[in-house]
């Protein structure tokens, strides 16, 4: 059974960066009443590209809050500093920052912020009035603003959707499930950074003694595995 409806002014569909910003942002703001609702049980980046060695493709300083406000308590800076790596990171140079390091410090700013509700999945948002209510699968929300940041969907292609998971999967789904590839002829298709850290990946063995590995682009409309 549902629980009653909560208020707020703000309610975010989604605890990815966008939305973890939005919040991170708003926090010092009194008037804003904000909280972040995410179906997952914890905030998770990229997880399935997190392989050994992957590294940020853009400065960690553009992070959730630096660009607008280099003196919020929720900046990377602030996250190293808390957790007594800044020298190091200085010393090591931010052009370095691995993808799992950056994924924890968006886990680390979540927790900090307080105001998101992991394990509830939002199930329907119906506009009543001048007002939205959200239902999700423990409670209801009512809002006057509400945030959608769910994320994009993997790009499969028509002539894949149907095969089997093994044979063509997506490059976001890489690490999170087990894959067996020994004496499989694999293509990895996408020339940009998740492509090579695959490419990599593979290489070393981690999947396998594969039967041959090939690495190229494509036309975007044929792209199934992309940075």
């Amino acid at each position: 059974m549902l629980k009653h409806s909560d208020s707020y002014g703000v309610i975010a569909i989604g605890a990815g960066p966008a939305n973890l910003s939005l919040a991170a942002l708003s926090a010092p703001i009194p008037e804003i009443s904000l909280h972040i609702l995410e179906k997952s049980e914890s905030v998770s980046w990229h997880a399935g590209l997190l392989v050994e060695g992957a590294v940020m493709q853009t400065s960690p300083l553009k992070d959730l809050v630096t660009p607008a406000d280099p003196t919020s308590a929720y900046s990377f800076l602030a996250y190293l500093h808390e957790k007594r790596r800044l020298y190091q990171a200085i010393i090591r140079g931010l052009e370095h920052v691995s993808r799992s390091e950056f994924g924890d410090y968006l886990r680390w700013a979540a927790e900090k912020l307080g105001n998101v509700r992991f394990g509830e999945q939002v199930v329907a948002v119906e506009l009543r009035g001048k007002s939205f209510s959200i239902i999700t699968s423990r409670r209801g929300y009512q809002t006057h603003t509400t945030v959608s940041g769910v994320g994009r969907v993997p790009s499969i292609p028509d002539w894949g959707r149907n095969a089997p998971p093994n044979e063509v999967f997506h490059a976001g789904t890489l690490i999170t499930q087990r894959r067996e590839l020994t004496s499989k002829r694999v293509v990895i298709v996408g020339g940009g950074q998740s492509g090579a850290e695959i490419f990599l990946h593979l290489l070393s063995g981690a999947c396998g003694a594969l039967g041959s590995l090939t690495w190229g682009d494509a036309p975007r409309k044929h792209i199934c595995a992309r940075a």
